[in-house]
């Protein structure tokens, strides 16, 4: 293992840069893949990293659009563990940490998201137990500005009306992996949404997904309890989503280690 100080970037001791490396990797792979083959590809799976491209024009940025399959990773890290920041009269911009023994995790989810992204991951703490952690940053986009528009109002990050047709099993997986802990059940931390919002989301978990889920006080705010029973009816939904390094959130610490959920 090799031990980085804090403030230097995660990447610098490398002798070739990590975004020329992804960079030639991703640009080879996809020119090699137009040039031979006629196949249909689904737009957005085949978005490669523009990790160290120069800066976009604004005709650039606006070509930029957020796929359907990256879309649900997008609002279950948002709901979570992701902020967005928007200056006044510009477009906005995407953070997401984690805590460095998720770093498999976090990678995950960076390098599927490294399209939307000019640097890659940097070091940083955090703030509530100054553990070390890691951090990505997006550009500033008008499809991130769009996520801001749903999920924000007047800089506070809120749950949205249309969450219902948002919410998927691939961004609650996220939601959990972020956001969850396992102790029989699992417990979402939501403390930052009023109780109001909160019980809209225990509707849309029960109503849609059919998940038998209980709103608990925890100090002064309020966490979303579902029942393992109700957990283990769908695994066969959650867990194709969910990384190997974090299934330990839905499956338990003492979780087998292979584990058919391909079961109603």
């Amino acid at each position: 293992m090799i031990a980085v100080p804090t403030g230097i970037k995660i990447f610098s001791w490398l002798s070739i840069s990590f975004s020329k490396i992804y960079m030639t990797k991703n640009y080879s792979s996809n020119n090699n893949l137009i040039n031979s083959t006629k196949a249909l590809v689904p737009y957005g799976s085949n978005l490669s990293s523009t990790v160290g491209y120069l800066k976009f024009t604004s005709f650039n940025r606006n070509l930029i659009k957020l796929p359907p399959n990256l879309k649900s990773i997008f609002i279950g890290i948002i709901f979570s563990d992701a902020n967005i920041s928007k200056p006044n009269k510009a477009d906005a911009r995407l953070q997401f940490k984690q805590t460095y023994k998720h770093f498999e995790y976090f990678y995950s989810v960076f390098f599927k998201l490294s399209h939307f992204c000019s640097k890659g991951p940097y070091l940083t703490r955090t703030k509530i137990s100054d553990s070390l952690g890691l951090g990505f940053t997006t550009r500033t986009l008008p499809c991130i500005t769009e996520l801001y528009n749903i999920f924000y109002v007047n800089n506070k990050k809120i749950i949205p009306n249309n969450f219902y047709d948002l919410l998927t099993w691939e961004a609650l997986a996220h939601i959990i992996m972020c956001d969850g802990t396992y102790s029989s059940g699992i417990t979402i931390q939501t403390q930052c949404f009023t109780v109001k919002e909160i019980v809209f989301f225990i509707n849309i978990l029960i109503v849609k997904y059919g998940l038998n889920c209980s709103i608990h006080k925890q100090r002064d705010s309020f966490v979303v309890y579902i029942k393992s029973k109700s957990i283990k009816k769908n695994l066969h939904n959650l867990l194709p989503y969910v990384h190997e390094s974090m299934k330990y959130k839905i499956l338990g610490a003492k979780q087998p280690k292979k584990f058919n959920y391909y079961y109603n």
